[in-house]
């Protein structure tokens, strides 16, 4: 679907979705005028439907998570508005991070192992999309029967016909980025959704206890060539990075930093603190990056802290070791990163970052 065909597709379903909202409106005042004053049933019915929209959102990724554990996938995390809630070692956190505002949830998962992927990766996909159409149908079946339902009913359940209409269509129909999109490139077998096939393979191997490294090299470079302003390029060459990181090879170190410095322009403002990071650690660590680490340091350094990465920790120690030359703020750094490093849900990842951070704790010596 093209980008024009895209906005006048998703205009047409936020215009459908505002008349239902009108429609909701009325019908409530038709059933509840009675009872409720009538400004005191406006903010309800602006509270509920709210409410109503955040449980529709979760009710969306918990098919996937459910769809997920029944194909043998793990849970990583899972995001519903500002809320995650995810793995820390062998505990579940939550914890509030500000998401991109076109996403309204994200569930993470990993393939515990790589055997019929596309076909368990298409029924996770399907799980989201089943439970919002069940959510849809019943708040469609409510408002059928608004004049027989109690009010309370009606508050909670038929307020959110609107978003859950809009939810599950906008993840059905292939727009960038959705259910459907990825859906859709599983059965064309698109380039895209096969790069995405191999980033989750990735995932099962660290999953498993390989480190990037150990992975076999194919799944990082016999793929398919995808536009620079793929999301699941970008991710590749992330990956690809903590390869060369992982081996020892300074100079595709070298050469994936630079190409993941020229994608920054293109990477969704939910990865960017990942993707960004990335790069300004390898800057620290390369003969010259200097004066890159010392652009990029200053905004990122409140992304690092905020968003509380699983790496930021290492990120600021390898910047006050290599570039302020501060041992003591290093340090400090390094031993929070350690134990960070300690709750990675990867076994892979673990040890990849313990190898990075014993490297940066050689050289404080």
């Amino acid at each position: 679907m093209t980008r024009r065909a895209e906005k006048i597709t998703d205009t047409v379903l936020l215009i459908l979705s505002f008349l239902l909202g009108i429609a909701v409106v009325w019908l409530g005042f038709v059933r509840c005028w009675r009872s409720v004053d009538s400004a005191l049933l406006i903010v309800l019915l602006f509270l509920c439907g709210a409410f109503s929209s955040i449980v529709c959102s979760a009710f969306h990724e918990l098919g996937h998570l459910i769809f997920g554990a029944l194909c043998g996938f793990r849970f990583i995390s899972v995001h519903i508005g500002p809320l995650k809630i995810y793995r820390k070692g062998n505990k579940i956190s939550c914890a509030f991070y500000k998401m991109s505002s076109d996403v309204a949830g994200v569930a993470e998962m990993v393939p515990e192992r790589t055997d019929g992927l596309c076909r368990k990766t298409a029924l996770f996909i399907c799980g989201g999309l089943l439970f919002s159409l069940l959510f849809f149908a019943g708040t469609a079946v409510a408002l059928g029967l608004f004049r027989s339902i109690p009010v309370w009913v009606y508050l909670l359940v038929c307020t959110s016909l609107p978003y859950a209409f809009y939810l599950f269509f906008r993840n059905l129909i292939p727009f960038e980025g959705t259910d459907g999109a990825f859906l859709f490139g599983l059965l064309k077998r698109e380039d895209s959704s096969a790069v995405a096939l191999d980033l989750l393979a990735i995932e099962s191997f660290l999953y498993r206890g390989y480190t990037p490294s150990e992975i076999p090299a194919e799944y990082f470079f016999s793929l398919p060539q995808l536009p620079e302003d793929d999301l699941n390029f970008i991710l590749l060459t992330v990956y690809r990075l903590a390869y060369y990181q992982d081996g020892g090879d300074v100079q595709g170190m070298i050469a994936a930093c630079n190409r993941l410095r020229d994608l920054l322009d293109y990477v969704p403002d939910c990865y960017f603190p990942q993707v960004a990071s990335e790069v300004l650690f390898t800057e620290c660590l390369i003969a010259g990056g200097e004066i890159v680490a010392k652009e990029m340091f200053p905004s990122l350094n409140k992304l690092l802290k905020r968003e509380k990465l699983p790496h930021s920790h290492r990120i600021l120690s390898a910047y006050e070791l290599y570039i302020n030359e501060d041992v003591v703020s290093a340090l400090s750094e390094l031993e929070a990163a350690e134990e960070e490093a300690e709750e990675c849900p990867l076994s892979g990842m673990k040890k990849y970052e313990k190898k990075l951070l014993a490297h940066i704790r050689a050289d404080m010596a």
